[in-house]
C-alpha cells in the first residue's frame, strides 16, 4: 500500500499535508491505470492461463464487486471454476455485503474489560468501525487523525468502534498502543491476527480500513482518510 511508502512516511513525520495529499492522488491515478491494463488484458486474452491472475489483481484488496465479477465473468467457465476463481467469487460476495448502501454485519466480539459487545448496541448514532493493528505502522499514523475527528464529534452523535488484528499473545501490546495513541473509544478484538472473526465478516485483506454506518444501521462511506474523513463527516454530521 501506498502509506507504507518511504515518500508517505517522510510527508506523514514532516506533518505536510499537501505532500500527502499530492503522494494519494498520484498513488490514485496509478492505480486507475493499473487496472485499465489488467482490464485490457483480460478482455483481449480470456483464455490466457494468467487471465485469471490478472483478475485478481485487477480486483485488488478494496474489492469493487460490480466492476471486478463483470470482468471475472469475461473468463470462461472452466477458468472461473478453478479454486482461485471460486475464491475471488467469494470475496466479491463478501464485498458485495459490505458495499456502501449495504446494512452492516451485525457481530458481537469482546472489548478490553472481555464484555461482549454487539454493533447494534450503538444504533442511533453514527458509527465508524475502523479495523487496525498495534503492529500496523499506517494504521498508528492514521490514529491522531481519529483522535482528533473523535473529540470533533463525539458531541454530535459520532462513535468508533476500533477492531483489532492483533496476534495471539500480543493483548499487552494491543493495550499499550490503545493508551499510546489516546484512543478513548470503544476497543474488540479477539487476538486472532487476520482471522479476526469480524475481519473475516467485513472481508479484511489490507489495514488500515473503515466503514461509516449512518444510525440507521447501513453503511453510508468506506476506507475514509484524513481530508476525506473529515469531509464525509462533516457532510452527514451536522
Amino acid at each position: 500500500l501506498f502509506r507504507s511508502s518511504k515518500s508517505y512516511q517522510e510527508a506523514e513525520e514532516q506533518n505536510n499535508p499537501g505532500r500527502l495529499k499530492k503522494i494519494q492522488e498520484e498513488y490514485d491515478q496509478l492505480d486507475r491505470e493499473r487496472k485499465l491494463i489488467y482490464a485490457k488484458f483480460v478482455k483481449d486474452n480470456p483464455h490466457s492461463p494468467v487471465a485469471l491472475f490478472a483478475v485478481e489483481q485487477f480486483a485488488g484488496w478494496d474489492i469493487q464487486p460490480d466492476e471486478t465479477e463483470a470482468l471475472l465473468n469475461v473468463l470462461p467457465v472452466k477458468a472461473r471454476q478453478l479454486p482461485g476463481g471460486q475464491e475471488l467469487a467469494r470475496k466479491i460476495a463478501s464485498a458485495r455485503k459490505t458495499s456502501v448502501g449495504a446494512e452492516a454485519i451485525e457481530f458481537v466480539q469482546n472489548d478490553t474489560n472481555g464484555v461482549a459487545t454487539r454493533l447494534s448496541s450503538f444504533r442511533g448514532k453514527y458509527v465508524l468501525l475502523d479495523f487496525w493493528a498495534s503492529w500496523c505502522g499506517p494504521c498508528r499514523a492514521e490514529n491522531p487523525n481519529l483522535v482528533r475527528v473523535f473529540q470533533q464529534y463525539k458531541g454530535k452523535g459520532l462513535h468508533i468502534i476500533g477492531i483489532s488484528l492483533d496476534q495471539p499473545n500480543a493483548r499487552d501490546r494491543w493495550l499499550k498502543a490503545i493508551h499510546d495513541d489516546r484512543l478513548e473509544w470503544t476497543q474488540l478484538s479477539d487476538l486472532k491476527f487476520w482471522r479476526n472473526e469480524v475481519a473475516v465478516q467485513y472481508g479484511i485483506q489490507a489495514i488500515p480500513q473503515n466503514f461509516l454506518i449512518d444510525p440507521s444501521g447501513k453503511i453510508v462511506a468506506k476506507n475514509l482518510r484524513g481530508e476525506s474523513l473529515e469531509a464525509t463527516l462533516a457532510k452527514f454530521i451536522q
